[in-house]
C-alpha cells in the first residue's frame, strides 16, 4: 500500500505487483497520480482516494501518449480525467464507483477508450470539446445519470461495440453542436429514460446511428431534438415503451430498421415541428433483426461528409518554408478581397484556394476572380445563417462557380437578390473532389503542398480582432467571438507558424493576412473548429472548366465600400455604423465621378436603380453621377463581340 500522491513529469512505466493488492491511495487531496509528461505508463494497481474538487482524479491525464491498463481506479472525484492531450490509451480498467465521470476527456483528441467496466459513477465517459477520440468494446452500466455524454462540440468520434445498460437517464447522450460522430453496432438497452438521445436545443447534426441493438428502454430507444441530417439505420429496436421519436428535426433519414416485429410497410415515426405532431417515416423497415454481433462493413456508404483524407500519409520530403505566395518568386495568390458585411466566409475561403490553384495550373498570374456571391447565394447560403460548407463544395461539384463578372457581390448585409448572367455556366470551374485534412502539423503541410491552400473552420477570439501583426497564439482568456473560415497559403517551420489568408480587406493585420503558431492547432485552443463536421481542414482536388474565360471584366474603383467622398475627394469612412446608413456602402457629399477598372471590353452601361443613365464607348469609361439624396444602387455592365459582365455597389447619397 503506497500512501501518497504522485505526480510523473518524465516519461516511466509504473507496474505494480497486481491490481487487487497493489494500492495507491490519495490523502483525499489534489490527484492521485498526476502526468505532465509524454511517454508514461500506468499498470496493475488500485488507485483511489483523490481529493473532492471537481477536477481532482484517480489519475490525471496532461500530455501525449500516455498508457493507462488494467487498474481499478475507484472512489475518487473523477477516474480519469484526459485534459489538453492526444494519443492515449485508457485499456482493461474497471473504472468505478466514482463521484463524478468515470472517465473525463476535455478538449483532447486521438484517444482510445478500450475495453474497460465502467460502473456505479455519476457518468460514465464524460467528453467535452474533443474530437476524433474512439470508445470501444466497453461494458458501460449503472452510473447515476448517463453512460456515455458528449457534451459539446465533440466531432468526428466513434462509439463502437459498447454494451450499455441500466444507466439511469440515458445510455448514450449527445448535445451542444456534437455532431458528425458514429455511433455503430452497441447495445444499449434498460436506460430509466432514453437509449439513445440526440440533441437538445442546440442542433447535432450529421451523426450516424447505425446497427445498434435498442431495447427494453423504460421510455423512449432514440430520441432526436433539434438536429437534422442524422443518419439512422440498419438498428434493432425491441420493446422500448416508445421506440423513437423527434421534435423541431428536419432532413434525417431513417431506412432499413428493424422495428419490433416484420413489417412489409413503412414504419411512422412520431414527433413534431413547433408544438404541431408531425411523421418521419422509414420507407424501407426490415422484416428480420440483423445479426449485430458480426463487425460488417456497412460503414462504407457513399456519403461525402465522412470523407477523410488519406492521401496525405505520404512520405514526402517537406521544405522546411513553403508558400503559395512565392512559388520560385511568384505569387500565385489573388489579391486581399473583403467580404463585408455579409457572413460570407466560406465561399472568400474556398475562392481564394481555387484562384490559386487556377493561376498555378494555367502557370502565372493572370488575374482569376471567381464569384463568391454566386458561390454562396446558389448553395444555399443565407445572411442570417451562413452556408454549409459541405453543401458548399458539392455545389462546387456538381455546379462549378463563375467568374465575378457573373455574379457580382453587392457587399449587403441582407440576401441579394441578384441573377447571374445568363451565360454563366460556360464560364464555371468545377472540382472533382474534396476531403478533410487531419489536424496534425505534417498532414497539414503536406496536404498544402499537393493540392494547394486549405480551407479551416476556425473558432475566432476577440484578441484576434485587435491583431495587427507578429505570430498569432490564442489566448484562452479571451472569449470566443463567432465561427469564421479562412484559408491556410503557406508554412514556416523556422518560426513554426501557418501563415493564413483572411476576407477583412489588405488594411486588416498583415495586408490582409496572420501568421498563427503551430501551438494553437492543439485543441484546447480550440482554434481549429469542426462545426461543419470532419476536421475542420479542408482540401480540394481536380480544378478543371472554363479557366480563363473570353468575357469581358470590370470591376468599379470609385467608389469603393467603407469609404467617404466629398466631392470626389476619397477618405475611408470613419464612422463604419451608422443606423440611418446601409453598412458597406460608400457616402457621397455631391458629385462623383464613377470610374470602373476594364478588360476585353468595347463599351460600358452605366445605371442608376436599375436604369441607364449614360453610355460610354470610348476609354477611360467612367460617369458623372449625381443623384437625390439616399441609398441608390449604381450597376456597370461591361460588354464586347461575345458576352457581358457586371459589377455593382450601393452608395449613400448624404447631399
Amino acid at each position: 500500500i503506497y500512501q501518497e500522491n504522485i505526480f510523473i513529469n518524465k516519461s516511466i512505466t509504473l507496474i505494480g505487483e497486481n491490481k487487487n493488492n497493489t494500492f495507491i491511495i490519495g490523502n483525499h487531496i489534489t490527484d492521485v497520480i498526476n502526468i505532465s509528461n509524454q511517454g508514461v505508463e500506468v499498470s496493475d494497481f488500485t488507485i483511489q482516494n483523490s481529493g473532492n474538487s471537481g477536477r481532482d482524479a484517480g489519475i490525471k491525464i496532461l500530455s501525449d501518449n500516455v498508457n493507462i491498463f488494467n487498474n481499478n481506479i475507484i472512489n475518487n472525484t473523477i477516474g480519469v480525467f484526459i485534459e489538453f492531450s492526444s494519443d492515449c490509451n485508457i485499456q482493461y480498467n474497471f473504472i468505478h464507483s466514482n463521484k463524478d465521470s468515470g472517465i473525463h476527456i476535455l478538449s483532447s483528441y486521438k484517444i482510445i477508450i478500450l475495453s474497460n467496466e465502467i460502473y456505479n459513477n455519476r457518468w460514465g465517459i464524460f467528453s467535452v470539446s474533443s474530437i476524433n477520440n474512439t470508445i470501444e468494446k466497453n461494458d458501460i452500466y449503472s452510473n447515476k445519470l448517463y453512460g456515455i455524454w458528449l457534451l459539446r462540440g465533440c466531432f468526428g468520434n466513434t462509439i463502437q461495440h459498447n454494451t450499455l445498460y441500466m444507466n439511469n437517464e440515458y445510455g448514450i447522450c449527445l448535445n451542444l453542436f456534437s455532431g458528425y460522430n458514429v455511433i455503430y453496432n452497441n447495445s444499449v438497452s434498460y436506460s430509466n429514460y432514453c437509449g439513445i438521445n440526440i440533441g437538445n436545443y442546440w442542433p447535432c447534426d450529421g451523426n450516424s446511428i447505425i446497427e445498434n441493438k435498442i431495447y427494453q428502454n423504460l421510455n423512449l430507444g432514440i430520441f432526436i431534438q433539434d438536429s437534422s441530417e442524422n443518419f439512422i439505420s440498419r438498428n434493432i429496436f425491441i420493446n422500448n415503451t416508445i421506440d423513437a421519436s423527434f421534435n423541431n428535426c428536419y432532413d434525417n433519414i431513417w431506412e432499413y430498421n428493424y422495428w419490433n416485429k416484420s413489417r412489409n410497410f413503412p414504419k411512422a415515426i412520431h414527433g413534431k415541428f413547433n408544438m404541431i405532431p408531425w411523421l418521419n417515416f422509414d420507407w424501407n423497415p426490415e422484416t428480420q433483426p440483423y445479426n449485430i454481433s458480426k463487425n460488417i462493413k456497412y460503414l462504407d456508404y457513399d456519403n461525402k461528409k465522412f470523407k477523410l483524407n488519406e492521401k496525405n500519409n505520404e512520405n514526402i520530403n517537406l521544405p522546411s518554408i513553403f508558400s503559395w505566395r512565392d512559388i520560385n518568386g511568384v505569387d500565385f495568390t489573388p489579391p486581399i478581397k473583403n467580404q463585408n458585411p455579409a457572413p460570407t466566409c466560406e465561399a472568400y475561403a474556398l475562392c481564394a484556394s481555387i484562384e490559386t490553384v487556377v493561376q498555378y495550373q494555367v502557370g502565372y498570374p493572370f488575374g482569376c476572380d471567381l464569384s463568391e456571391a454566386h458561390l454562396f447565394f446558389l448553395s444555399g447560403g443565407t445572411c442570417d445563417w451562413g452556408v454549409d460548407i459541405q453543401k458548399t463544395v458539392e455545389y462546387l461539384i456538381e455546379q462549378g462557380v463563375p467568374d465575378e463578372g457573373s455574379y457580382p457581390d453587392p457587399h449587403r448585409p441582407y440576401d441579394s437578390l441578384y441573377e447571374s448572367v445568363s451565360d454563366w455556366e460556360n464560364r464555371t470551374i468545377k472540382i472533382k473532389e474534396w476531403g478533410w485534412v487531419n489536424n496534425d502539423i505534417e498532414s497539414i503541410k503536406q496536404a498544402l503542398i499537393k493540392y494547394g491552400p486549405l480551407v479551416i473552420c476556425q473558432m475566432t477570439r476577440k484578441d484576434l480582432d485587435n491583431y495587427n501583426n507578429g505570430i498569432y497564439m490564442p489566448k484562452i482568456s479571451s472569449p470566443i467571438q463567432r465561427g469564421h473560415v479562412v484559408t491556410i497559403i503557406g508554412y514556416d517551420d523556422n518560426q513554426r507558424c501557418f501563415t493564413i489568408r483572411n476576407s477583412g480587406g489588405d488594411n486588416w493585420g498583415e495586408k490582409g493576412y496572420f501568421r498563427i503558431s503551430y501551438d494553437s492547432f492543439n485543441p484546447y485552443y480550440s482554434f481549429i473548429y469542426p462545426f461543419y463536421g470532419g476536421t475542420g481542414i479542408l482540401y480540394i482536388d481536380g480544378v478543371y472548366g472554363n479557366l480563363m474565360p473570353d468575357v469581358p471584366k470590370i470591376e468599379i474603383i470609385t467608389p469603393k465600400i467603407y469609404h467617404t467622398y466629398l466631392f470626389n475627394n476619397e477618405i475611408e469612412t470613419i464612422f463604419k455604423r451608422v443606423s440611418t446608413i446601409q453598412r458597406a456602402a460608400p457616402r457621397i457629399f455631391g458629385e462623383l465621378t464613377i470610374n470602373v477598372d476594364t478588360l476585353n471590353t468595347n463599351m460600358v452601361e452605366f445605371l442608376l436603380d436599375g436604369v441607364v443613365q449614360h453610355i460610354d464607348e470610348d476609354v477611360p469609361f467612367q460617369w458623372d453621377c449625381k443623384t437625390s439624396k439616399g441609398l441608390h444602387t449604381i450597376e456597370v455592365i461591361a460588354h464586347n463581340d461575345k458576352s457581358i459582365s457586371k459589377d455593382i455597389i450601393d452608395v449613400f447619397v448624404v447631399i
